[in-house]
């Protein structure tokens, strides 16, 4: 199957499973320490973007849909929070994996199925 024949909401899922591996790539922790790095800066970099990208793309579903207003700013506020955790650096790992973990499946849960209606 396409990307155009899928909805919204299965081409976001698909996203989320990309970031999701790269993640736990970070996580097992098999690269030399300047590959590490440069990994890390990748992954911050395409978090930063797809959450740009979404909260752009927010607005539009706001308009089609004013029912999700709540859920798109709460979306919001945790686009906004994991944005200061990265910009403050990644201490943890672990803690970094589970609050994106979080943040995807609340997406998923709640957004999927109504961006899969449009």
């Amino acid at each position: 199957m396409t990307d155009r024949a899928l909805g919204l909401g299965d081409q976001l899922v698909q996203i989320h499973d990309v970031l999701r591996r790269d993640l736990a790539a970070l996580r097992a922790g098999d690269l030399p320490a300047a590959d590490l790095r440069v990994h890390c800066l990748a992954f911050c970099g395409a978090i930063t973007a797809h959450h740009t990208r979404e909260d752009g793309a927010f607005s539009d579903f706001e308009r089609q849909m004013p029912e999700l207003g709540p859920l798109l700013a709460r979306l919001r506020m945790g686009h906004a929070m994991i944005a200061r955790r990265l910009e403050a650096g990644i201490d943890d790992l672990g803690e970094l994996a589970a609050e994106l973990e979080a943040h995807f499946a609340y997406e998923e849960e709640h957004l999927v199925p109504a961006l899969n209606k449009l």
